[in-house]
């Protein structure tokens, strides 16, 4: 205002002063704004941190608050805020920008990351009895009341509660693994509730009987107890898994822990000092603690959590963004074919420059169509320095573009290579301008995995330009599968010992190591005795857990050179190689071992909160020679093995070549046996039968073999033999027609008329389906009185062969044959057969007699017996008496037939003849028996 005369008075003055008043101004604008700048920057920058809730939004925000304090110690340039959310609330939160970071669960993750494009910068890495946890799972739970609700399939028509929809530890995951039970949500359930956060409302439901099961999250329940909420005691976890990655309650696999995410719009160099301010808690500080947590690590691997997702159709990209990309991923070479047969023909209609370029364009295409591809891929140029990788390289090496262009490959170097690897590699490059092979590479965080690596050699429009493109895939899984595959081929799964096949390479190379350095090598047996005990009466659990517990006590004894194996179900081996000592030598550290050996089996298994105590016989052959071959030394010792349960002092037995004798032996017992049917050298003995008032009512027919060289063999050392061949028949056969002969010759004389014979039936001679027509052929040859004859059939012979039982044995009982059930309650006793099948006695066998006096039980199931006996009509007889005070004590109970030692011992012919003589009035010449 001031100028303004002189500018109108002097209009020169005007124009030169015009420019410096507009420059001035701008200065002036310029300096205003700086100053703003400064001040704002001068400002600390607020970030808010939105963390999932799961269960009370007060107790969460207390777990959280030493975190927060440890960030604002840390980041005093930020000024950080935390806010806890329920699922719902943070998805509408992140939606509208209204938070920076996030800690949620992974499939939310996930859903967030598809939706509004976070990115996970680390994991977080609970804690649970100082072991951190990696990975989490679903629990499956019902009432301990409920006992029917013991499996997967019991939970179709049941009512289901779960936290919510979304909630991937507390219904995902325990949907997906129904579906692979077959069980599919919500068709095959009465209803599905789902309660909202916090996931104790689940457990409210559950114990108020308002639902029959409920889905949470592992850490839920042992929260809940430690809260005195809740006890163990009310609960029944449903198809519990056990996983030495997670010792929290858990029904599911595993799934990968929560993700530390940013919004795509934060600066990274914010999210860098966030993220690091993170990995910089400690275990054991307060803020782990208070938060029960190990830590954070750098963000895993969610590809196996997306293919769950996938499978039960909620991945977003499924739902949502299937478009010409996808048909592009899942056609690609296809496309990429039909691209390079067009490009091909196109090129034949124009000169060679043209095809140059156009193929040179058609495989950049091919690159740049290719570049985002599962497939890490990186281009460097002639000097081979990184100018672009693409996102799957940084997923894979955990390496960022910005931290890679323009640095050597080299970098990734594992060390695990020679230079000559490498050489060979720029060879084939320069040459064929290709390389593909397998490669060890570090990632960023120092872990060391292997990938499939090819590399092209990409010419450029001048003979000095080139670029090497490299694709790469991560193949730890691919090893790992095969790795296991082999595992599972040469391994025991029960014990993870070596099997009969790995043992049988190891027998070979022990034979060629013993061949070329002149040293010995000895094979143990070990057999457990009375294994099949532990399976009936604990169960097969608790069998197959004695036999883990075998294995590690068995390696913790082994000595050097030496392994162990698994060869049959209750079979163990140790091949122990003597590499420095002598033949000498080798024997006396073999009793050594079978000492140490003796010694782990002195101490009882803990199986199921019960001590088993096993014992082991052992079998032995030591091998100074390579002329043998892996199977025979385990035949040998197998022979040692055998021959170990046969000695009364020892457990343990060395092959001896008479045991191959002994073998042949019993092949040769075989053939004098075959030879005794047919010689006549079998006979009958007779053991009698009394009632209570000390009268024969009848005998118990016993075979035995009068061999011409051995002697008289009991029936204990060649029955067993004739049941494992067809002689069973044979022998069956002579016994039930010496028995009719018997009777018909019995039928002639009055003392001896009204007597029964018992015979013994075996299952082999039973089961045959001509069983009924022999026995009444055998009755009609002799016209023997088919009511005098009686059947003595054992429990173990019935159990699985009932309804044709029945039909056979009511076939003889028409004619007038009577039965005996012999050894009862030695086995599964049943009532259903005794009422189905038409018995006329019950035999109490003498395990219960021996020691009647003394045991109450035995008195109880004799007592049970006659109960039963006298409740079907079926008389009960006693075998294995052998005292007066026995014999009293049963006439007490209220048995009246008896048989055994105190009476009798089994008898010849002749000798019952005698014995005959003594209760008859007849002559025993007029007896002609």
């Amino acid at each position: 205002m001031l100028l303004e005369p002189a500018l109108k008075e002097y209009p020169l003055l005007h124009i030169r002063i015009k420019p410096a008043l507009q420059f001035f101004g701008l200065f002036v604008s310029l300096l205003l704004i700086s100053c703003a700048q400064l001040v704002g920057a001068a400002e600390t920058e607020k970030l808010r941190i939105g963390i999932l809730a799961f269960r009370s939004l007060e107790s969460t925000q207390q777990q959280w608050q030493e975190t927060l304090k440890h960030l604002d110690r840390v980041l005093p340039q930020y000024d950080l805020e935390l806010q806890i959310l329920f699922m719902d609330s943070m998805t509408e939160a992140v939606h509208k920008q209204q938070l920076d970071f996030i800690l949620t669960q992974p499939e939310h993750y996930i859903l967030l990351r598809s939706s509004s494009g976070v990115s996970a910068s680390a994991t977080l890495m609970p804690v649970s009895d100082k072991q951190p946890l990696a990975r989490f799972a679903g629990v499956i739970v019902a009432l301990a009341d409920r006992p029917e609700l013991n499996s997967l399939d019991a939970i179709r028509g049941q009512r289901v509660a779960a936290v919510h929809s979304h909630s991937l530890g507390a219904y995902r995951i325990q949907h997906w693994t129904l579906n692979q039970a077959g069980i599919r949500l919500p068709q095959d359930v009465q209803s599905l509730t789902f309660t909202g956060q916090p996931q104790d409302k689940a457990i409210e439901m559950l114990l108020s009987r308002q639902v029959d099961v409920a889905f949470v999250r592992s850490g839920v329940l042992e929260s809940m107890v430690q809260a005195g909420k809740l006890s163990m005691d009310q609960l029944q976890i449903i198809h519990p898994q056990q996983h030495a990655e997670l010792p929290l309650i858990h029904s599911t696999p595993l799934i990968p822990e929560w993700a530390f995410a940013a919004m795509p719009s934060l600066d990274p160099l914010v999210v860098r000092d966030v993220t690091q301010a993170l990995f910089t808690i400690s275990p054991d500080s307060l803020a782990a603690r208070s938060g029960g947590y190990f830590g954070f690590i750098p963000p895993v691997d969610y590809a196996g959590l997306e293919h769950i997702l996938l499978e039960l159709r909620v991945h977003p990209d499924r739902i949502s963004h299937f478009d010409m990309r996808d048909f592009v991923d899942k056609y690609l070479s296809e496309i990429i074919l039909a691209l390079v047969l067009s490009i091909l023909i196109a090129a034949t209609w124009v000169s060679y420059d043209i095809r140059q370029r156009k193929k040179r364009a058609a495989n950049l295409r091919i690159a740049a169509a290719a570049f985002n591809t599962h497939e890490a891929i990186t281009i460097t140029d002639e000097n081979n320095q990184i100018l672009r990788v693409n996102e799957a390289f940084t997923r894979i090496t955990g390496y960022s573009e910005e931290e890679v262009v323009g640095h050597n490959p080299s970098i990734f170097s594992s060390g695990y290579h020679h230079q000559d690897f490498y050489k060979a590699m720029w060879h084939a490059l320069n040459t064929q301008g290709y390389w593909e092979g397998e490669i060890w590479n570090r990632r960023k965080n120092g872990e060391i995995f292997p990938e499939h690596l090819s590399i092209t050699k990409v010419p450029g429009t001048h003979a000095v330009q080139f670029n090497f493109v490299a694709s790469f895939s991560d193949i730890t899984q691919a090893k790992e599968s095969k790795e296991i595959i082999e595992h599972l081929s040469l391994y025991d799964q029960l014990t993870g010992l070596a099997n009969v096949d790995l043992l049988r390479d190891r027998i070979h190379s022990a034979l060629t190591r013993s061949s070329m350095q002149d040293h010995s090598f000895a094979l143990i047996l070990i057999d457990l005795k009375n294994f099949k005990l532990v399976n009936d009466s604990l169960g097969r659990r608790a069998g197959d857990q004695l036999l883990r517990e075998v294995a590690t006590r068995l390696t913790e004894a082994l000595p050097v050179y030496s392994s162990l194996a698994r060869l049959a179900a209750d079979e163990f081996v140790i091949l122990c190689e003597f590499r420095e000592h002598s033949a000498e030598q080798a024997l006396f550290d073999i009793e050594h071992l079978t000492k140490d050996l003796e010694r782990v089996f002195m101490v009882p298994f803990s199986i199921e909160a019960e001590a088993v105590y096993t014992q082991a016989n052992m079998g032995i052959v030591h091998c100074a020679d390579a002329d043998s071959t892996a199977d025979e030394l385990l035949k040998r010792a197998d022979l040692a093995k055998n021959q170990s349960k046969f000695n009364s002092h020892s457990s343990i037995s060395f092959y001896d070549p008479a045991m191959q004798q002994q073998v042949d032996q019993v092949v040769q017992l075989e053939n004098d046996l075959r030879q005794a049917l047919e010689h006549n050298q079998l006979r009958l003995f007779f053991q009698p039968q009394y009632n209570q008032h000390r009268q024969i009512t009848g005998c118990e027919a016993l075979i035995r073999w009068e061999h011409p060289i051995r002697g008289l063999i009991s029936p204990a050392d060649f029955i067993p033999l004739a049941e494992s061949s067809d002689l069973i028949l044979l022998i069956g056969d002579f016994v039930i027609a010496s028995a009719c002969q018997k009777l018909t010759i019995w039928q002639q004389h009055p003392f001896t008329a009204t007597w029964t014979l018992a015979i013994n039936i075996s299952a082999r001679q039973f089961q045959c389906s001509d069983f009924a027509e022999r026995v009444l052929g055998h009755i009609t040859d002799t016209n023997a009185p088919a009511n005098r004859l009686k059947l003595e059939l054992t429990e173990s012979l019935l159990i699985d062969y009932t309804d044709e039982a029945v039909t056979k044995m009511n076939h003889l009982k028409q004619a007038g044959i009577r039965f005996s059930l012999d050894d009862f309650g030695t086995g599964f006793s049943s009532l259903s057969y005794l009422k189905k099948l038409p018995f006329d006695q019950i035999k109490v066998d003498k395990a219960f007699i021996h020691d009647l006096l003394n045991n109450q039980s035995d008195e109880a199931i004799i007592r049970s017996v006659l109960a039963m006996g006298e409740a079907f009509g079926m008389n009960v007889i006693a075998e294995g008496v052998e005292t007066e005070q026995q014999l009293q004590k049963l006439e007490a109970l209220g048995c009246y037939f008896y048989q055994g030692f105190y009476f009798s011992k089994p008898l010849s012919d002749n000798q019952l003849l005698t014995c005959i003589a003594q209760f008859s009035t007849e002559p025993s010449d007029d007896l002609g028996i």
